[in-house]
């Protein structure tokens, strides 16, 4: 009767999204065509990384941090957070990243947060977990002014299976996968806090707002 009534309550907190049941991970492993090839998580904005602008904001938001990284992992390793690369070659995208990521996560929940996107909201993390007060949603993703962002998601650790499945056959966009599970878009007010800075001229830009 105790281990029934233990096991009942490990259920009941791993459905409820909460600070502890959530992991940040922070995507920094892409290719950076538009920025020459650089490793675009350590190009500065404002005289820091951007991945140090991105883990100030995810940081209060989420118990632990995973960073996706494919290169200078020693230079990821320094901020104290597990550092992943991808388990598939040649930069395949996003999805890529947050598979290997999942391998490692513990909690219930991850929230993706990419790596060239400094505004990301505080609320960001309490605004995707209130989709799951359904129990049959799988992943929430923002829609921003209407705009889809679909790298912005809070998923279930559960989904890795499905996502490792829809990466052997092949597919790679990240809304199409999403459409593929239990989905709900969340709304948010301003589509220029998910903004990704792809560019050196987008960085000019972003001076002003930090």
């Amino acid at each position: 009767m105790i281990e029934e009534k233990i096991s009942r309550n490990e259920r009941d907190r791993s459905s409820v999204v909460c600070y502890d049941n959530v992991t940040a991970i922070v995507l920094a492993g892409g290719a950076a065509t538009r920025m020459g090839g650089l490793d675009k998580g350590l190009v500065e904005l404002n005289g820091r990384p951007f991945v140090e602008h991105v883990l100030e904001r995810i940081k209060p938001q989420c118990g632990q941090i995973v960073i996706s990284a494919n290169r200078n992992r020693s230079q990821y390793e320094k901020y104290g957070f597990a550092v992943v690369g991808d388990l598939l070659e040649g930069y395949q995208g996003p999805l890529a990243g947050i598979a290997a990521a999942l391998c490692v996560v513990e909690t219930p929940f991850a929230v993706v947060a990419a790596c060239d996107s400094p505004f990301i909201p505080l609320d960001y993390v309490k605004k995707l977990s209130e989709a799951f007060i359904e129990e049959n949603v799988l992943a929430a993703a923002v829609s921003a002014q209407g705009r889809r962002q679909p790298i912005f998601m809070m998923l279930r650790r559960t989904c890795l299976g499905q996502l490792e499945q829809y990466l052997r056959t092949g597919g790679r966009k990240v809304g199409a996968w999403l459409e593929s599970i239990s989905v709900r878009w969340v709304e948010f007010d301003r589509h220029d806090d998910f903004d990704n800075l792809n560019t050196f001229d987008d960085v000019r830009r972003a001076r002003c707002r930090h």
